[in-house]
């Protein structure tokens, strides 16, 4: 019946077809990806904090016992490489391994100690030789600092079989373990 009323209505409807279809329709496409991408970074932003937060309280609560922290609001800001302290702080195996017993209860020892070992890697060290590495790691500051510790979230679901038979990781936790049981037997003979 239009057809039949008017000879132009074909044309308006390609018309109206062609417009909304090439240049509404992406338009309004255009708007509501991008209100979503906003919405979806703010949200990342947020959890990116509130995790951040987290894991700071964290590691000052672990290693609270070692050196009087100042707690306030803006302490979270703080350096802990700060050439002013005497020392940096970590958190040792010992703790380490406590708090897997509560995060990762599935970990038996051994995989808590590889766990603990390679969050103390780094691309560099992991470019080396294993010999290389072994030494570095030794020569550092014993513990998880507070740069390692902020890579925990990356690293606490992973799912990982060990071999029975020694591999360099098995050496290196070896070595850690023994480092970390002197520096602790060390301390207590200060006190």
């Amino acid at each position: 019946a239009g057809y039949a009323y008017s000879q132009y209505t074909v044309i308006y409807f390609t018309l109206y077809v062609i417009i909304i279809i090439i240049i509404l329709l992406p338009t309004i496409l255009a708007v509501v990806y991008q209100a979503y991408h906003t919405q979806t970074e703010l949200q990342f932003a947020t959890v990116q904090k509130l995790q951040t937060e987290a894991l700071h309280q964290a590691f000052d609560v672990l290693t609270s016992h070692l050196k009087p922290i100042e707690r306030n609001r803006f302490h979270k800001y703080a350096k802990y490489n700060d050439p002013n302290d005497r020392k940096e702080l970590t958190i040792s195996l010992t703790s380490w391994v406590a708090l897997m017993k509560h995060l990762r209860p599935d970990l038996n020892l051994q995989r808590a100690q590889v766990l603990y070992t390679t969050l103390r890697l780094d691309e560099e060290l992991c470019a080396k030789s294993p010999l290389e590495t072994e030494h570095i790691l030794l020569s550092r500051t014993p513990g998880l600092t507070l740069n390692e510790w902020f890579r925990l979230p990356e690293f606490l679901e992973v799912k990982f079989d060990i071999a029975p038979t020694a591999t360099v990781a098995h050496r290196l936790i070896m070595l850690q373990t023994t480092l970390d049981s002197v520096m602790d037997l060390h301390s207590h003979q200060r006190t």
